[in-house]
């Protein structure tokens, strides 16, 4: 169901805009349209001088901070609820925080990028070690270590006699393997030709072997020993600076997060002004209210402002109707399934929601599928256990959704007889309704789960019916009415065929299916002439379409046979239990996923199709993150 709304114009003086926005914040009930649109040109959207704009600037530059802040310390959000949102107070606290906070993070990022670099160097100088002269390990020599790709075999050739030609021939040059791609020079000389050496291989554009600058100016073993323990201490420096990080969170938690709320609602209250519009002397607000919150909202508004604020409620045209936003009210037990809606579309304001049908009708079709007590009481537990460590969100509603199937599932396992597949026919358990993975039952089940098909279509054509009679649609009063007449045409036409009903029907059956025929052609135009017929075979087809709850319920059933059987047949004891457990977790997964897409897939495609029409837009009221504000 959805919330009745209330169409709204509130009226007040300029002066008031910003302490009328925060009120309309702290109370979250007002879903703001942009006003203007429909008044023929006598409000304009309202200006927004230069002084606002700066003040938005710098509340961007301040979120910017504090949300930088916040993820470097990791905070939760919802610790904001924990101090008094006092900007001044906390700003001050954050202004003595930053500093530190920023020299903490530039040393953990140097320290990170070591701990990843070191490694680097030490593996490449211990492969360059057996190249260095022993002049490398004399003052007044020193070394260039480059990395040469194999591909360019001249280079070696050229860097050589270029460094020959610098040092008077007194350079010493020698190569040695990497990688099978990459290969290193190494070029020992007098100090006095370090900085022309140097200068040549910028030159030559070559990639060189730069040690960090506290190991450059040492030996080639002194380096790589210095390397060594400097990877051993930098661990311990990150992590006290981990450390650190981690108390700053504790203690500043709750303030930086109560200032992010803060400025991403001031924010918000600067954003939405630019819906708001403007005469030459008030602004004004339009947008849309739950008929409960009404009341608190006019109250509020007149015991803060007086008569410096008028709220009107505005008659609710046809037009205004279309575009009303969509607030579902459903009871707690099938409000995990309004996401499902949305997921679809949402609903239109004066449109049916199917969120109370769909609580009803997706479990029980899982059940039927899955149809096992120990699956589904496996599957009860997880969920029931992951819906406690999920926050409220789309995620917990999903484990919800399968704790519902699952509990389905166990009662079809009782009325299937089935406890992890044939194990509860070992255990003397016997189905309460039938066997079926007998194939004497096949037929059963079949006719069972085309029952349940009619059952969910014939539903849905009536609730399209209604919806056609309710806005006097006559395109949907001809093409539902005529899916409805058809199908209850070849309910009867399959109804003499196999002998439930008397063979003096076939004749009026056919002549109501020729009657459906033609209303849904009808619907359809000129074209309803040939695709009118080629509809009502779909028709069929859709009912046809939930044998795959039998199908999908078969394969579970004899993938766990199988689990049984294998486990027996295997000689060892323990690696049957083994394949059986692995099997058995595998039909477990497939059986809560293939059952949730295709009882998913015959809500959207067989049932929806028949009554639902969404293209509705979600109510989003204006809300503050946090209750008050300055």
């Amino acid at each position: 169901m959805t919330h009745k709304m209330v169409h709204l114009q509130i009226i007040g003086l300029k002066a008031d805009v910003l302490p009328v926005i925060h009120t309309l914040g702290e109370l979250g009930c007002l879903h703001i349209d942009r006003a203007g649109e429909d008044t023929g040109g006598m409000i304009h959207p309202l200006t927004v001088d230069a002084v606002l704009l700066r003040r938005q600037e710098e509340l961007n530059l301040q979120l910017l901070q504090v949300s930088g802040m916040v993820d470097y310390l990791r905070i939760d959000p919802a610790l904001a609820g924990l101090v008094e949102p006092d900007s001044a107070g906390l700003a001050e606290q954050i202004d003595q925080l930053l500093p530190h906070l920023q020299a903490l993070v530039n040393r953990r990022d140097r320290l990170r990028a070591e701990q990843e670099l070191l490694p680097r160097f030490e593996e490449t100088m211990r492969k360059l070690l057996p190249l260095f002269p022993a002049t490398a390990s004399d003052a007044d020599y020193v070394s260039f270590g480059l990395l040469l790709s194999r591909e360019h075999a001249e280079v070696p050739g050229i860097i050589q006699r270029h460094a020959a030609e610098i040092t008077g021939g007194r350079a010493e040059v020698t190569l040695g393997p990497i990688d099978a791609a990459t290969q290193a020079m190494l070029i020992t000389a007098p100090r006095a030709f370090a900085e022309a050496i140097g200068a040549m291989l910028d030159r030559q554009d070559v990639a060189r072997l730069r040690l960090p600058t506290e190991f450059d100016s040492t030996s080639p073993d002194a380096a790589i020993a210095s390397l060594r323990r400097r990877l051993n201490t930098v661990q311990e420096e990150c992590t006290a600076v981990e450390r650190e990080l981690e108390a700053l969170g504790r203690q500043y938690g709750p303030a930086l997060a109560a200032r992010q709320s803060v400025l991403q609602d001031e924010l918000q209250t600067y954003n939405i002004l630019s819906r708001l519009g403007e005469t030459e002397q008030t602004f004004v607000v339009q947008g849309w209210t739950p008929q409960a919150d009404l009341e608190r909202l006019q109250t509020t508004l007149h015991e803060r402002f007086g008569e410096r604020v008028i709220v009107h409620t505005l008659p609710l045209t046809e037009a205004d109707r279309r575009r009303a936003p969509v607030a579902l009210t459903n009871p707690a037990v099938a409000r995990p399934f309004e996401g499902l809606v949305h997921m679809y579309s949402t609903p239109r304001y004066d449109g049916i929601d199917p969120t109370r049908l769909m609580a009803l009708f997706l479990p029980f079709f899982f059940g039927m599928m899955l149809g096992d007590i120990g699956y589904g009481a496996v599957l009860l537990g997880g969920m029931l256990l992951l819906r406690r460590r999920f926050k409220p969100g789309m995620l917990r509603n999903l484990t919800t959704i399968l704790a519902y199937g699952a509990g389905w599932s166990i009662l079809f396992g009782l009325l299937f007889g089935e406890l992890f597949g044939p194990l509860g026919e070992e255990l003397g358990l016997h189905p309460l309704l039938f066997d079926r993975a007998s194939p004497a039952h096949l037929i059963d089940l079949l006719a069972m789960t085309l029952a349940v098909g009619v059952v969910h279509i014939l539903l849905g054509l009536l609730l399209g019916l209604w919806e056609g009679v309710r806005g006097r649609d006559r395109h949907h009063l001809l093409e539902r009415g005529g899916r409805l007449l058809g199908l209850v045409a070849l309910l009867l036409v399959v109804g003499v065929l196999v002998d439930l009903l008397p063979e003096g029907l076939m004749t009026p059956a056919l002549a109501l299916l020729v009657v459906g025929t033609v209303l849904l052609s009808a619907s359809l135009g000129k074209i309803g002439i040939v695709i009118g017929p080629i509809e009502m075979i779909g028709l069929l087809g859709n009912v046809l379409s939930y044998l795959r709850i039998a199908a999908i319920g078969l394969s579970s059933v004899y993938l766990a046979r199988v689990a049984g059987e294998i486990a027996g047949a295997v000689g060892s004891i323990i690696v049957g239990i083994i394949i059986a457990v692995l099997l058995h977790v595998l039909n477990l997964v497939l059986g809560a996923f293939s059952p949730t897409i295709q009882s998913l897939r015959l809500h959207y495609v067989e049932f929806f199709r028949n009554f639902y029409e969404g293209g509705g837009r979600a109510y989003e009221p204006f809300r503050y993150r946090l209750a008050t504000h300055e």
